[in-house]
């Protein structure tokens, strides 16, 4: 990939301290730190360029609480320039001022607003699961999008209408577009290609992974995505990107697609399309049937639900060695040899051996026109010991 030249913008911090009994009034009168920050960032959310305030609380340590406040937020950090502040008056009667130098206006950030929930509408269904919102997302910026090799623009708001910018526009847009798609994400800055350089990390399940559309998206544009820097983990992100802290997973994020693809039955085939569109197929590993030693091969891969494998019944019937019939009429699948009937109808939890009746803790479904049954039942019942390697991902039957 062709090095890129990355522009992260500094924030400029000026402290000005001037007590004076002569002051002009101004309207908005708060009296404690909870609502003075509540108005701050509301503010800065609304893109106003001067944020006055007369603050009637304690002025010990004001200086502190101001930064604390500015910096809490890191969207409003990455989308100013500069701001500074002062104050004047006295104790438990302070006139705030801070003057902000934002990159987008009111107006371009209702713009951003509009068109982002636009493009969502259009990219994203809700039958989707969130691998597949994340790759929906990441993909319309990288193919949209151009970097900026002039260093012009720097914002979200050139990202999405004049289709390019620097690693601060990619990373902002990121973190709008995910953000209002309902996942928890934020920045990473660092340095990449010894330059300066900030990408998103964004939260999957409990699991936190690094994402940087910008050197997914390499100079000269490509008409396809790249996904080379797509949800990794801080060991998989330092071979070439520099930052400091733990912000990620230590567990790789193939691990948990491969476990949600075995266990998300409505989406398990768009998620089988999506591990080998994002480049990860060598990592697929579907579940194991290991029996007697023997590992049995399965035309559709076993899937978890309810915390139990289920396996096509056809398969794992014979390869007990019992006879299998299937009746269509009334969604029934049955196993039988000398000895024993073993009985089982798709969506109900009752299943039958020699007429006893159990009752299943999961019961039978159809994948892919395949009929799956819970293979431990299967199992115990004919005598044998079911045991799960969770390295492996394999069922040991014995």
């Amino acid at each position: 990939m062709k090095t890129k030249k990355i522009l992260v913008f500094i924030l400029i911090f000026t402290i000005i301290s001037s007590f004076s009994h002569n002051y002009k009034a101004v309207n908005v009168s708060i009296n404690n730190p909870e609502d003075l920050r509540d108005y701050i960032v509301n503010s800065l959310y609304n893109r106003d360029r001067i944020i006055e305030v007369n603050y009637v609380g304690s002025s010990k340590n004001l200086n502190n609480t101001l930064n604390e406040i500015l910096n809490s937020e890191e969207y409003i950090n990455y989308s100013i320039n500069s701001w500074q502040w002062s104050y004047e008056g006295y104790e438990n009667n302070i006139n705030i001022t801070i003057d902000v130098d934002h990159l987008i206006n009111k107006e371009q950030e209702d713009k951003v607003n509009q068109k982002i929930n636009e493009i969502l509408d259009a990219i994203i269904s809700p039958e989707m699961s969130s691998h597949e919102k994340i790759k929906v997302i990441h993909d319309y910026i990288v193919i949209n999008t151009s970097y900026d090799t002039n260093y012009n623009n720097y914002t979200h708001y050139d990202a999405l209408f004049d289709k390019k910018s620097v690693c601060n526009g990619y990373a902002l847009l990121g973190y709008k577009m995910y953000k209002s798609a309902g996942f928890d994400v934020g920045f990473v800055e660092g340095t990449a290609g010894g330059e300066n350089h900030i990408w998103n990390i964004i939260s999957l399940g409990g699991y936190k992974y690094h994402l940087d559309m910008t050197w997914d998206d390499p100079v000269p544009d490509l008409d396809y995505p790249l996904y080379d820097y797509y949800l990794l983990t801080d060991d998989e992100m330092s071979k070439d990107h520099q930052f400091s802290g733990n912000h990620s997973t230590d567990t790789p994020y193939h691990r948990i697609l491969n476990i949600d693809i075995s266990s998300n039955i409505k989406r398990h085939n768009e998620l089988i399309d999506l591990i080998k569109e994002i480049k990860l197929d060598k990592y697929y590993n579907p579940i194991g049937i290991i029996l007697d030693d023997k590992n049995i091969k399965f035309d559709q891969p076993p899937i978890i639900q309810n915390g139990r494998t289920l396996v096509p019944f056809r398969a794992i019937y014979e390869n007990f060695g019992m006879e299998v019939n299937w009746i269509p009429e009334d969604r029934r699948a049955v196993g039988y040899n000398e000895s024993m009937d073993i009985i089982m109808t798709i969506g109900s939890n009752r299943a039958y051996i020699n007429d006893s009746e159990f009752i299943l803790d999961t019961s039978p479904i159809i994948v892919n026109s395949r009929t799956l049954v819970p293979i431990r039942f299967i199992s115990e019942s004919l005598g044998k010991s079911v045991s799960w390697d969770n390295n492996n991902r394999n069922v040991i039957i014995k």
